[in-house]
């Protein structure tokens, strides 16, 4: 009997044992478990932490661009933590760069020039509970246009046809030529990835290179196209520019609404406009102050041209039709369009117009229209093989371009080799005299005015009547540098004349872009973005570059017999780009305001 109840006591204690162990155990790990918790929530307390450290010093920043950073910040909400942002750490990791007033790059522990200009590099190092995270990015004050090589950038297929021309120049005002090309990102075996097709006299000229990521045999399908790069397929992909821009809509909700003039120019103040759902602009042209945004919710359609210094988010179609101004051209404006949904540049085809007034026997007009092709590209001959030194006054072909001024412009004086004078003017009033008003005929003769008012005399009126008063000299070229275009006109006249090299660089980039078997409409100077598709059509000229990128949100559409998918690029009818290459180096801004904007995450 002793001996059951010792047994009993000796398997009493062996479970009491064995329980206590298993306790123990479900303890420890549940303890474990709690450190693990509070470990993982402090991690991840810190990271939420040092992004609401990033947030807060960007409005510090916005507030007071001398902001010196700050020790020990807690934020509300997360308890156990603080941040810190120093501009003056003794750990060169941790120092924190300000280079937002500056023009050039600046220097970071990453080495030299890795602060690009009006950026700073912002450090903010995070501490809950002892977790630490560091986190680093790079700020930009205003838009920045991004940096790239090619002008023509889609995550989808390149498609054109008629007339193109896809070039570079240095800067707007420099025109010595920089290769200009065409990238298409589309993956796989895609044939016709980048395609022109051209009829009768078209042409493609493309300056750069056209090139790929498609392995297809017929990946690239150019034709008879001039290409100065040539061509490759299975090319490494391109990095696209990634913009949110609903998220940058959405940020601007709280900004005022625009006053939209319906009869005329929309002209915008600086400042931050939203504007919530579809919106037309039946008046005129879009105009923006140097640090305009517009923030538009829904649709945006333009019955005109965009222009000024300044960016537009669109978050659904935008539509713009253009004007004939050649002064879009001007290094006054630099504009950049970021639409969520497809971008239509809609031009008018005034060359078509003028081939079919010629081919319908209007032989007193196809001479006139002859002529002035041929003096134009002449002097743009001379324009871009000759110095400045020989192009102004007392020059080896000041006499010879003079020449060719008068014979586009001005009804009195020498001939150029033979040729009638005042070409443009008289081309312009026989359309007018002979066809009936149309939105052609219209954009025709105000093109042929405009250009005409460029090359005539500088001491004459619009209308062709003397001006008495003999403009001074400085005069005239301040109303070409303020952009006020007072009827003084002679522009050109008055650069080659009084030597101003600084105009004259200028005033050669807008020559070589004007072309009289392309004369469409320009558009914009600086960015044209979307992630739907582009369609650019009749006569359109773009100065600076375009890019579609397809984030997944828009639909497939067929336009004028292509369809089309989001990140395509259709050029219709007549298209040029001209790249400016210093626009996108990475530090030229549409937008020069306060505001700033995350461009590098780099987490540690």
């Amino acid at each position: 009997m002793r001996n059951r109840r010792a047994m009993a006591l000796i398997l009493v204690l062996i479970m009491t044992s064995l329980l206590f162990l298993m306790v123990l155990t479900l303890i420890t790990l549940f303890r474990g478990e709690i450190f693990s918790s509070q470990s993982n929530l402090s991690r991840v307390s810190s990271l939420y932490l040092a992004e609401a450290g990033v947030a807060e010093s960007m409005l510090a920043l916005e507030a007071n661009p001398a902001w010196t950073g700050v020790t020990g910040q807690t934020v509300p909400g997360i308890a156990g933590g603080a941040y810190t942002v120093d501009f003056a750490a003794s750990a060169p990791e941790l120092t924190s760069v300000n280079n937002l007033a500056n023009a050039s790059w600046g220097t970071s522990y990453h080495g030299a020039n890795t602060v690009p200009p009006y950026s700073a590099l912002l450090i903010v190092q995070a501490n809950v509970n002892g977790t630490r995270r560091n986190l680093e990015v790079v700020v930009t004050r205003g838009t920045a246009l991004p940096s790239m090589n090619n002008p023509v950038l889609a995550s989808g297929r390149v498609l054109m046809g008629g007339n193109v021309a896809i070039s570079g120049v240095t800067s707007l005002t420099d025109s010595t030529p920089v290769p200009a090309g065409i990238h298409s990102n589309v993956f796989g075996n895609v044939p016709d990835a980048v395609k022109w097709v051209g009829s009768g006299t078209d042409t493609a000229v493309i300056t750069g290179s056209v090139s790929t990521t498609s392995t297809a045999g017929a990946a690239i399908a150019m034709g008879s196209a001039t290409i100065a790069g040539g061509t490759q397929s299975g090319a490494a992909p391109e990095a696209l520019p990634n913009i949110d821009i609903v998220g940058t809509i959405s940020s601007k909700g709280g900004s005022p609404p625009p006053a939209i003039n319906g009869s005329g120019v929309t002209t915008l103040a600086p400042g931050d406009y939203y504007y919530a759902g579809d919106l037309n602009i039946n008046g005129g042209d879009l105009r923006l102050q140097s640090g305009a945004n517009l923030y538009v919710s829904g649709k945006l359609t333009v019955n005109g041209s965009i222009r000024g210094e300044g960016s537009v988010y669109v978050g659904d179609e935008t539509r713009f039709k253009g004007d004939s101004s050649i002064m879009s051209m001007r290094g006054t404006n630099n504009v950049a369009v970021f639409s969520h949904g497809s971008l239509y540049l809609e031009g008018f085809n005034g060359t078509d117009y003028i081939d079919g007034l010629v081919s319908g026997g209007d032989a007193t007009l196809g001479t006139l229209w002859s002529e002035s092709k041929t003096v134009l590209g002449a002097l743009q001959n001379r324009l871009n093989n000759n110095t400045p030194a020989n192009i102004t006054a007392g020059g080896s072909v000041y006499t010879e371009i003079d020449d060719m001024r008068r014979a586009l412009g001005q009804s009195n004086g020498a001939t150029w080799n033979g040729h009638q004078n005042d070409l443009l003017y008289k081309m312009a009033r026989r359309i007018e005299s002979t066809q009936s008003p149309s939105t052609s005929r219209d954009f025709v003769i105000k093109k042929f005015d405009e250009l005409d008012h460029l090359y005539d005399g500088k001491n004459r009126m619009d209308n062709f009547t003397d001006n008495a008063s003999a403009t001074p000299n400085t005069v005239v070229r301040d109303d070409w540098d303020n952009a006020t275009y007072a009827l003084y006109g002679g522009w050109f006249d008055n650069m080659i004349d009084n030597n101003y090299t600084a105009q004259l660089a200028e005033m050669t980039n807008i020559t070589n872009n004007v072309d009289l078997n392309n004369l469409g409409s320009s558009y914009f100077q600086g960015m044209v973005y979307t992630n739907g598709f582009l369609h650019a059509s009749n006569g359109v000229t773009v100065t600076g570059a375009v890019v579609a990128r397809d984030d997944g949100t828009q639909a497939t559409a067929v336009v004028n017999g292509q369809s089309l998918r989001p990140g395509d690029l259709f050029f219709d009818n007549d298209v040029k780009v001209t790249f400016v290459k210093d626009l996108f180096d990475g530090t030229s801004f549409v937008t020069p305001s306060n505001n700033l904007t995350v461009t590098t995450w780099m987490g540690r």
